[in-house]
């Protein structure tokens, strides 16, 4: 006798146990991958427009420019906390170490501490992932800045910073980071076994 056959297959082929798609089911997973791809491409182009604009306005110079920012030697550094309750005295008149600009997460177990501070990086992912534009480079400084009363605390530099140091104040909201001290920088003067001290070299900011 002739075989069944399933949506014109033989009922023992594989295929014949397979149903096609719904055309709402094709439609979601078709809307769903455009919304993914909008959301990626948004970001790029909001990314790269930011960058853009705040290279004309200045904030991204080409040419030689000054860097400076911090270096702190690991195997120096004991663990002691002083630079980061002086950095939150000077900045806040508080010694709450969450609103600090420099962070020590010392594991007492282990014996080992970790660090995280600005790098003040050449093409600042910070600076290229707020939309406001509130971080610039002062070139008279050599670090990047955080304009507080652009700053919305949205939390995008956050998830740009690749070395994570650059925090939200829990008091005021804004984004917070190292700047240098304005230009003292009262961390290093005040580092026991003089573990921090400031680098800096000309180097090339703009984004071209």
């Amino acid at each position: 006798s002739p075989s069944t056959k399933v949506d014109g297959w033989p009922s023992g082929c594989p295929r014949a146990a397979r149903r096609p798609r719904s055309p709402e089911f094709i439609r979601w997973i078709a809307c769903a991958l455009c919304a993914a791809f909008r959301r990626i491409s948004m970001r790029h182009i909001r990314g790269v427009f930011m960058l853009r604009q705040t290279a004309g306005q200045g904030r991204l110079r080409k040419g030689p420019m000054r860097r400076r920012r911090l270096r702190l030697d690991d195997k120096a550094c004991i663990g002691c906390m002083s630079c980061v309750v002086v950095c939150a005295e000077r900045h806040t008149g508080q010694s709450s170490l969450s609103r600090s600009r420099i962070r020590v997460r010392v594991d007492t177990l282990s014996a080992r501490h970790t660090s995280r501070y600005c790098r003040q990086c050449v093409r600042a992912p910070c600076a290229a992932a707020c939309p406001t534009g509130a971080i610039s480079f002062a070139g008279e400084l050599g670090a990047w800045m955080v304009h507080a009363d652009q700053c919305t605390g949205c939390g995008r530099c956050l998830e740009a910073c690749p070395f994570e140091a650059i925090w939200l104040d829990p008091v005021g909201g804004g984004a917070i980071k190292c700047d240098l001290c304005l230009g003292r920088t009262w961390c290093v003067e005040v580092c026991p076994p003089k573990a921090l001290s400031v680098v800096g070299r000309d180097e090339e900011t703009g984004n071209g």
